[in-house]
């Protein structure tokens, strides 16, 4: 039985090699000249044992770019969700008109306070403006915090997948126009039509 000091002494090895494996690669070195650095530093080291090691951390790497882009993913929509509700309120609020009556509603404006039926018709057409332009520029916030949302949940991403021997080849085809789609569609129609002759 391997006592628990040499297993670990050995995985500390390991983590090693693999480190000087990565800093080597990132160097610019191949698998070969990488087994060969390493194995002159550390001892029996293969151009297989290299890729190995740079695939796994490679694949740390990945993993740890995905928590991270998850958390800030998570992070902005919440950000997005408190906006919408604060622009959500202002866009939908009914305000007070003239011979509408009723209390101003809690979180209302200082144009809801308004003394309507005082106000000469210049100030009361000026404070209606200000009103609608509020709500117009509400309803534009919004349309635009519900895109940002879309955009960070992939919702408007076209994928297209082609189904042949060679492996799935997925793209992301959210940012290309329709002309060039068209251009995509007819390029993989006559690839297809040329290859059934």
């Amino acid at each position: 039985m391997i006592d628990g000091g040499v297993a670990s002494g050995r995985r500390v090895v390991a983590a090693e090699k693999r480190e000087r494996a990565w800093e080597l690669r990132k160097r610019g070195l191949t698998y070969r000249k990488i087994a060969e650095v390493v194995a002159a530093e550390f001892g029996s080291y293969s151009k297989s044992q290299a890729e190995r090691d740079i695939k796994r951390v490679l694949d740390e790497l990945q993993e740890r770019t995905l928590d991270v882009a998850a958390e800030a993913r998570a992070e902005d929509l919440a950000r997005i969700d408190d906006l919408m509700a604060v622009w959500f309120a202002t866009a939908l609020r009914e305000h007070e008109r003239p011979g509408m009556g009723g209390a101003a509603a809690e979180g209302s404006t200082a144009l809801d306070a308004v003394d309507w039926s005082a106000l000469p018709p210049m100030e009361l057409l000026e404070a209606v403006f200000k009103q609608a332009m509020l709500s117009k520029q509400a309803t534009e916030i919004i349309l635009k915090l519900l895109e940002q949302r879309a955009k960070l949940l992939g919702l408007h991403r076209q994928e297209v997948a082609l189904t042949t021997p060679a492996p799935l080849v997925v793209a992301d085809l959210s940012g290309m126009d329709e002309d060039s789609l068209n251009a995509i569609v007819r390029n993989l129609s006559a690839a297809l039509g040329a290859g059934e002759g």
